[in-house]
């Protein structure tokens, strides 16, 4: 009991010392999953930023895609409910209608109509359940590295462990947070490989990610991954939104063939970038093939009409400004 009162100890001042370092900015507001933590600059044509599990609003921004955008949009980066910032939702966020009410309630409150939404691995899943629960009311989905159909995946039932009220408050204050930081330069680099971890990921604030109430988020979306995409994918055809999917096609995390490539083959009216040699961080790895489709959907979003064959050879191949020698395969 000692060494769990210690730990627990620990963990409270290792909290607050994140927060003291990395304290709140941006603005919040109210939505029915509580208060969200935005992030926004620029104007014009709305684009909003969904981050993946584990992650929060400043992933957008280290990745350089934040400040790109804001030259020509209006861009608003959220931390998604329990993540940074945002309050704990008042109730889990277990069905695709809660992760698309809570999105829909914040572009009500800020008055943003016709967005591009951009979701980032488990972000893309926020982004299509908005597309199915509400359609029509995004312009364009931009949705890399997602993660899209169930498979067995035994470890994640482990994760989702320290969601739990008794055993997982017990984790989340004790013995997680320092795991964590321990483990994390490690799970960092596998998110990027085969890629080098850049440089501007330095200054992503991984000691917020430590802390319980973002453990327990990251739990949460462990726990609900394979349900929610279950129920998503036997709609997929009817999400008529247009759509860029963008994967590496060395991605460690999931599978580009049965993940992104699938669901391109079920969305009537998207485009598939593929990029070689690049992981589960393609947005930071490769920004501008992010900036370029998220600027290809504003300008014109024709370009992935209705009826267009999957099989179609690839269109384009060009720098994405990722490594030397990385190339961009666009299949319409």
């Amino acid at each position: 009991m000692g060494a769990l009162a210690g730990s627990a100890l620990a963990t409270g001042l290792q909290t607050l010392a994140a927060e003291r370092i990395h304290p709140p900015t941006g603005s919040f507001v109210p939505t029915r999953s509580g208060w969200l933590r935005i992030r926004e600059a620029g104007r014009g044509q709305p684009v909003v930023l969904l981050h993946g599990a584990g992650g929060l609003l400043d992933d957008f921004v280290v990745a350089g895609v934040f400040d790109a955008l804001s030259a020509s949009h209006r861009v608003i980066s959220i931390d998604r409910p329990g993540y940074g910032y945002s309050s704990q939702p008042l109730r889990d966020l277990k069905t695709p209608e809660d992760q698309a009410g809570w999105l829909d309630d914040l572009l009500n409150e800020l008055g943003i109509e016709q967005p591009i939404l951009v979701g980032h691995s488990w972000g893309t899943l926020v982004a299509l359940s908005h597309a199915l629960t509400f359609p029509g009311k995004a312009a364009g989905l931009l949705l890399v590295s997602g993660f899209y159909y169930a498979v067995e995946r035994p470890l994640a039932q482990v994760v989702a462990v320290a969601a739990t009220p008794g055993m997982g408050f017990l984790l989340r204050h004790t013995v997680l947070p320092p795991l964590t930081r321990l483990i994390a330069p490690g799970v960092i680099r596998f998110l990027f490989a085969p890629s080098p971890v850049s440089e501007r990921f330095k200054a992503f604030p991984v000691s917020l990610c430590c802390r319980p109430g973002h453990r327990r988020a990251a739990a949460l979306d462990m726990e609900y991954l394979d349900a929610t995409a279950d129920t998503l994918s036997p709609h997929y055809h009817q999400v008529n939104t247009p759509t860029v999917l963008i994967t590496g096609m060395g991605d460690k995390i999931v599978d580009p063939e049965r993940q992104t490539r699938r669901l391109w083959q079920d969305l009537p009216n998207a485009a598939l970038v593929e990029l070689p040699g690049v992981g589960h961080m393609a947005h930071h790895v490769c920004p501008k093939a992010v900036i370029d489709a998220v600027r290809r959907l504003a300008s014109r979003p024709e370009m992935v009409a209705p009826g267009m064959e999957p099989d179609r050879p690839s269109l384009l191949a060009e720098s994405t400004g990722g490594p030397p020698g990385t190339s961009v395969a666009i299949h319409s």
